[in-house]
């Protein structure tokens, strides 16, 4: 068997997958939570909503993301939205989804995020722990490549630009 030791990534081929049948005995919090979905947003009867879950099942693509674990998404979600690894907040790469235009700000954020996760789990491991090892270099030197990357991508952007657009953008949905 040749070994997939690739990073992560949503192909356009289908992956491994399973089939999840919600039913109250299984999985009682995930069953009334998916009931009041149907029921309350989709505008089913309660009736309606019971014989939907009980004839369906859902289809979940099963993601390893190699060193951190496994995690699973629904199918359907990964044909129309960004999916993100519960493991490291990442965007995972996904080939099924059109190109965007990146949002500058966005990203901003998202690094500004990522540097503070990075922090407090480097914090808790070194003071809290009492961890002094030279693993977490690795932390170090990822947050290095996140800064250097998101400096490069503030010299790329005008911000002054950007938040006109966005006001632009809101006044022209305000309007609405």
């Amino acid at each position: 068997m040749q070994v997939n030791n690739e990073p992560l990534r949503i192909k356009e081929v289908e992956g491994d997958s399973i089939e999840l049948k919600i039913t109250p005995g299984a999985f009682p919090i995930l069953y009334q939570r998916k009931m009041y979905e149907l029921v309350h947003l989709s505008g089913m009867t309660e009736q309606q909503a019971k014989d939907y879950l009980e004839n369906n099942a859902f289809i979940l693509e099963l993601f390893s993301d190699i060193g951190t674990g496994i995690f699973a998404v629904e199918a359907e979600a990964t044909a129309m939205t960004p999916i993100h690894n519960p493991y490291t907040g990442m965007i995972v790469p996904n080939d099924n989804l059109p190109e965007v235009e990146p949002d500058p700000l966005k990203f901003l954020d998202t690094s500004i995020g990522l540097l503070q996760d990075m922090s407090g789990d480097l914090r808790i491991q070194v003071y809290d722990k009492y961890d002094f090892s030279i693993d977490h270099m690795g932390y170090l030197e990822e947050a290095i490549e996140l800064i250097d990357e998101t400096v490069d991508k503030l010299n790329e952007i005008n911000l002054t630009e950007e938040r006109e657009k966005r006001e632009k953008s809101k006044a022209e949905t305000e309007q609405i």
